[in-house]
């Protein structure tokens, strides 16, 4: 899903800012996680929802890179890191 909202914003007349407002999705979702994790649930739930919180943080820092870099080009961007 991530590499496809990306890849998305990149056919968008404002790359940047359609990369920000993709971030700022990602910013809420990890809050919600967060909130989740948080609150009562089983071992087997929260172990889960720790690993969606470590991939989207890891989403979250390459998005902030390709903000501060201004990518507006899909080529513009080292994607393996």
């Amino acid at each position: 899903m991530f590499n496809k909202n990306i890849v998305q914003c990149f056919d968008l007349p404002n790359v940047v800012n359609s990369l920000i407002e993709v971030k700022d999705k990602l910013v809420d979702s990890l809050n919600d996680l967060a909130r989740m994790v948080s609150g009562n649930i089983l071992s087997h739930q929260r172990e889960s929802i720790m690993a969606l919180l470590t991939i989207n943080v890891h989403n979250r820092d390459i998005l902030l890179d390709m903000i501060e870099q201004q990518i507006k080009k899909v080529d513009d961007f080292m994607w393996t890191k």
